[in-house]
């Protein structure tokens, strides 16, 4: 299930973290795609998150900085937000999926 993946699952984690300490607001749900409508709005942009990073990332990306702008430019089309982009950044750097 895409859900239960660890990558989307350590992007959920830290997006409720951030939303719960109002350090960051998820838009409105209208602008979430259809495929992504489970009704909880972190996981929905965990999901979409998830797929952008997916669709975005170069082969051998980590530790290139012009291949890891690549991967902050997809974060920053979802988010809309620097600081956001750049915590997330580092938990996508992380994970072995990606």
């Amino acid at each position: 299930m895409l859900k239960s993946r660890p990558a989307v699952r350590a992007l959920y984690n830290n997006l409720k973290a951030s939303v719960a300490t109002g350090a960051f607001v998820v838009r409105s749900a209208e602008t979430l795609t259809e495929y992504t409508a489970t009704g909880d709005s972190v996981l929905d942009l965990a999901l979409m998150l998830d797929v952008a990073v997916r669709s975005a990332r170069p082969d051998a990306w980590r530790g290139v900085h012009a291949k890891e702008q690549v991967i902050k430019a997809a974060l920053y089309t979802v988010l809309q937000d620097r600081d956001e982009v750049e915590r997330l950044f580092q938990i996508v750097k992380a994970q072995g999926e990606y």
